[in-house]
């Protein structure tokens, strides 16, 4: 199977750690982000590190430009081993506060994404005979903020459809499970990017018949 990472909503705090971590593991990187400036940014550092990186920039929100920048990607680089989905929209407002619009657009991003990477990605995966999928999740899944009812929801829903997912695909041997993140990650503190990016390691590498679904984090 070919040695290959993508990993969608790259940035310069979890999901650079996470690259790191496969990277170092010999996997090739394709990094999906919005900001072209941003991936240049994020290839580059991988690249000074020794490992091969490539950026793809597209909306996650959209979802014809996202799914036909995953099947770019697929043809340019291969299928996909390893997936994570780590894009999230963090907007402070209440139930009372938020713009109805705003909130289900959010929600496009939050998990609405997930099922359009899986719809593409799986499929892949299970010609290849293998491979895994890996989400992130948040602490308000669990806890809502009355303050973040974008993000909780959010949150709550990619667990819904991580969870949907994983009882879909296990019986296809494709493991996906979530890491649940129950605090802000900081660098250099408890939640901190280096600290948390192994647990996507530790989670591909299980072997089947011992997947883990949930890892919480905190």
């Amino acid at each position: 199977m070919n040695n290959h990472l993508l990993l969608i909503g790259a940035g310069p705090g979890l999901s650079l750690a996470i690259a790191y971590v496969f990277g170092q593991q010999g996997y090739q990187v394709s990094l999906v982000a919005r900001q072209a400036a941003t991936l240049d940014q994020l290839v580059q550092e991988l690249s000074e590190a020794g490992i091969s990186a490539s950026g793809y920039p597209t909306d996650v929100s959209r979802f014809d430009q996202f799914r036909q920048t995953l099947e770019d990607i697929e043809r340019e680089q291969g299928p996909a081993s390893v997936m994570v989905y780590n894009p999230s929209i963090y907007r402070q407002a209440s139930a009372l506060e938020v713009d109805p619009e705003v909130f289900m657009t959010d929600q496009r991003t939050n998990f609405g994404g997930l099922l359009v990477a899986a719809q593409v990605v799986a499929p892949q995966m299970i010609a290849e005979e293998g491979g895994t999928i890996l989400i992130t999740g948040g602490g308000t899944a669990l806890n809502p903020d009355a303050d973040l009812v974008s993000l909780s929801v959010g949150k709550a829903g990619i667990r819904t459809v991580a969870r949907c997912l994983h009882d879909t695909l296990e019986p296809q041997g494709i493991h996906v499970a979530t890491v649940t993140i129950n605090g802000s990650i900081v660098e250099g503190t408890h939640v901190s990017p280096s600290l948390i990016a192994p647990w996507y390691w530790e989670l591909h590498q299980e072997a089947a018949g011992e997947w883990t679904f949930e890892r919480v984090y905190e």
